[in-house]
């Protein structure tokens, strides 16, 4: 092996410790190998990387890593272009090893090694520049520290090593030097503090939350540069910071005095800060409820309070007062509203069209609801900041007039004049005086550079909605193809290719652009949009020739209609609406001519409808009125479902006033006739069922017992009105009874109406054989028979006579069984 390779391998195993296994492994891997002989041979390369890469493996880089979860060691050249030699190669290559931290390790390195070391020893001192060293090693670990707050996300106050300090200021020639580390600490300090005092809000919202902050970012913002505020002021309470002050105080250092005034800047900001939290934590909890809500109802019942909100902010704050500030705060504001509006919607847009597309206009509705509110709210600002300017006039105008000197002052004294207070807003009201005035603060309109990505966004869900409408209505082709919905094989064949072409243009447009909701500021969606749309139209005249070919082959107005309910979607696209027009003028004609065909035949047969044979009257008169309403109301539906465009123009407004006309009369019919039914229809079965069953012919009491011939008297119209009662009270009439008359019928069985009907007829014959065959003396051997005959037949009405029949069904059989014969079935 090389000896410049054992030599790293040497170091490398004293260092990390690894496994033999591990080690020899490093060194045949043919990366590392070529690494190690990049870093010897190529005077070019100045740094080698040895660390851990997991679970285990040891790598050889000459790029740093990305991280470090282990031990690594570091070797770099001294001197550039260096040849390394075995000789040489112990005095040309320095290595450091480094732990996982490797900022606070070089800190550490620094602090407690090569300051101890290099600037306390006191031979060293002449021979290495010691107070040169010891300022070097200072702004080294100066920037070591700060480098690793920046990491962090924290302001580090780099402190000296004060022990260091210490021991070099016993000696009266270094303590320049040691004053010298204090001022550069200091200076050091002054411009950390005027790097965090010079804070500019916007850039570090979208700097640390993206291009699309929303207001809950804003609030996370101004706490994070408190935070960094009050770190500065706690680590300047610290002994050691205090104590460097008190040294440059006591030494009349000239950073004494500007390090004060930087320290009052920051008691300043702190101020300025915390009351610029104070107005924005009362609208904390409206934003974290909108941003927490799914509910779009939920959404537009915050809009009111968040505004109204935000306009007392407006009105009080001295900060958001100022126009680009509120600007952005509405930027903010309409930002989550666009994010919340995309979560509605949510991914996989075309997975489900129409869900995607009530989804799209619920995102939409949000927007506007928005958009609406703050208009209304704008308006009254707009008055506010109006009064604001008249207010700021008449103070101009009360101010006292005199001659005055121009002069302009700088420094901490300048004259800087306040605007968009109100008392209390400072905190302060004893230094409020008619000097502070009013800005003028109008609320942005609603196509300003705030509103950009709402306006954008509701521009492209417009644009999303036409491409989930045209989805939804080009997957219904492929269908409509294996049904045979054009009317032939060969144009299903033309419609399936129709449909395969629209699918390749929607990969195509798939492949550039990945999220149809995103607003990226680049062009990609637009130029996609268009080339589909493009294709589509193109696509769309060929459908509607399609259609136009399968019109001519439906001899209807329903065969018609069902065509277009088969291409639903694709037949109400505004290009096939124009090449179908005389199409659709077609259908409208032809269906204002059915309008008066039934209005024709109602006219001549209202007082005289057909009967349907097996129907009672008034069941035949409302089915008849039914038809002829359910062969207007079908295809008027069909209409108003494919083809809504057809109602419009002159021709549509006839057709549906001929319509309406049309159905007002019939339906009229139909309720004046259920209304005369449900009327008379109670007194009609009281009369029919309080009538005698049965009736005497020539009979006269005077001579006659009882009477030699009886007829049974059952109404012939009774059974018609219950069968009317039957049909009309089930589907699809459903027709109510009056309550009088369901409490008739409560215990009436028309079924069972008919059979006992027809038993007693058989049973009346059967009495009159036998009272005209029956002698003299055979009428003893029966009279307690008929006598109970004749006290039953005498009271006998059609509501109890089925339980008279089973009365007198005994009796009636034992005589006529003695006529008859035994063998007689009755």
């Amino acid at each position: 092996m090389d000896e410049r390779l054992k030599w790293l391998e040497v170091r490398i195993n004293s260092s990390l410790r690894p496994r033999n296994e591990d080690l020899k492994n490093m060194f045949l891997n043919d990366e590392n190998r070529l690494a190690f002989y990049e870093f010897i041979n190529n005077e070019d390369v100045r740094c080698l990387y040895v660390f851990n890469r997991p679970p285990k493996q040891i790598v050889a880089s000459l790029i740093p890593p990305h991280e470090m979860k282990y031990k690594s060691i570091f070797f770099l050249k001294c001197n550039a272009g260096t040849k390394l030699t075995k000789e040489n190669i112990g005095k040309e290559v320095f290595y450091l090893d480094c732990t996982n931290i490797p900022l606070e390790h070089l800190e550490l390195i620094i602090r407690e090694v090569y300051l101890p070391l290099l600037c306390t020893n006191q031979q060293n001192l002449t021979t290495t520049g010691g107070d040169k060293v010891m300022d070097v090693l200072h702004r080294l670990m100066s920037v070591v520290e700060v480098s690793q707050g920046h990491a962090e996300g924290r302001i580090i106050l780099s402190l000296p090593s004060i022990e260091v300090l210490a021991e070099a200021a016993a000696a009266v020639n270094r303590r320049g030097a040691v004053l010298h580390v204090l001022e550069t600490t200091v200076l050091a300090w002054i411009k950390q503090i005027k790097g965090v005092l010079r804070h500019d809000p916007v850039s570090d919202l979208f700097g640390h939350f993206g291009p699309e902050p929303g207001p809950l970012d804003e609030i996370k913002m101004w706490e994070r540069q408190l935070g960094r505020l009050h770190s500065i002021l706690k680590q300047l309470e610290s002994p050691v910071a205090k104590d460097i002050l008190q040294n440059l105080d006591s030494a009349q250092s000239q950073y004494s005095s500007s390090f004060n005034h930087v320290r009052r800047d920051v008691n300043k900001a702190v101020q300025e800060t915390n009351r610029t939290l104070k107005f924005l934590t009362t609208m904390r909890w409206l934003f974290e409820d909108f941003h927490d809500t799914m509910d779009p109802k939920h959404m537009l019942e915050l809009f009111k309070p968040m505004m109204q909100v935000l306009f007392l902010v407006w009105q009080h704050s001295v900060y958001y007062h100022q126009m680009d500030k509120f600007h952005n705060l509405l930027r903010l504001l309409s930002n989550e509203v666009v994010h919340r509006a995309i979560s509605l919607v949510g991914e996989n847009i075309l997975r489900e069209p129409l869900q995607s597309y009530s989804k799209l206009k619920e995102a939409l509705r949000v927007c506007a609801a928005f958009r609406g509110t703050y208009l209304d709210f704008k308006d009254k600002a707009d008055e506010q900041n109006h009064e604001n300017i008249v207010e700021n006039a008449e103070r101009l105008a009360s101010k006292p007039q005199g001659t005055l000197f121009l002069t302009k002052m700088y420094g901490p004294h300048a004259y800087a004049p306040r605007y968009g207070l109100r008392t209390g807003d400072t905190g302060s009201t004893s230094t409020l005086n008619e000097d502070e005035l009013w800005t003028d603060s109008p609320w942005p309109p609603r196509n300003a550079p705030c509103f950009d990505l709402l306006n954008s966004f509701m521009e492209r869900c417009n644009d999303v909605l036409e491409l989930v409408e045209t989805t939804r209505h080009f997957r219904l082709l492929a269908d409509a193809a294996e049904i045979g919905g054009a009317g032939s094989m060969s144009l299903d064949a033309l419609v399936k290719e129709i449909h395969q072409k629209y699918s390749q243009v929607m990969k195509d447009f798939f492949s550039v652009v990945e999220n149809v909701l995103s607003i990226d500021g680049s062009q990609n969606f637009e130029r996609a949009f268009f080339k589909f749309r493009t294709v589509v139209k193109t696509l769309e005249g060929k459908l509607a020739q399609i259609l136009r070919i399968s019109f001519n082959q439906c001899p209807t107005v329903e065969a018609q209609l069902r065509l277009l309910e088969v291409f639903e979607g694709i037949s109400g696209r505004e290009l096939v609406q124009a090449h179908l027009k005389d199409k659709d003028e077609q259908i409208v004609t032809v269906f204002t001519e059915e309008l008066q065909t039934v209005q024709n035949m109602f006219e001549a047969n209202q007082h005289n409808p057909p009967r349907h044979l097996n129907m009672p009257p008034i069941v035949s008169k409302v089915i008849w009125v039914t038809a002829l309403i359910d062969r207007i109301k079908r295809p008027m539906d069909k209409i108003r479902q494919v083809s809504p465009h057809s109602m419009e123009g002159e021709n549509g407004w006839q057709m549906r006033h001929s319509y309406n006309n049309c159905m007002k009369m019939l339906e009229n019919y139909q309720t004046q006739i259920i209304a005369e039914w449900q009327s008379n229809i109670t007194a009609e079965l009281t009369m029919k069922l309080k009538q005698a069953l049965l009736i005497a012919e020539e009979f006269d009491e005077e001579v006659e017992v009882r009477p030699q011939v009886i007829h049974v008297n059952l109404d012939s119209q009774l059974p018609l009105i219950l069968r009317e009662i039957h049909y009309l009270s089930q589907a699809p009439f459903d027709i109510l009874l009056p309550s009088s008359a369901k409490e008739i019928l409560r215990n009436t069985d028309s079924f069972e109406l008919r059979v006992t009907a027809t038993r007693l007829e058989t049973i009346v014959s059967k009495y009159n054989t036998i009272m005209r065959t029956i002698t003299e003396f055979e009428k003893p051997l029966f009279e307690r028979k008929l006598l109970k005959i004749d006290l039953v037949s005498v009271s006998i009405n059609t509501q109890c006579f089925p339980l008279a029949i089973r009365f007198l069904l005994p009796d009636i059989k034992i005589i006529y069984v003695y006529y008859a014969g035994p063998n007689l079935r009755f």
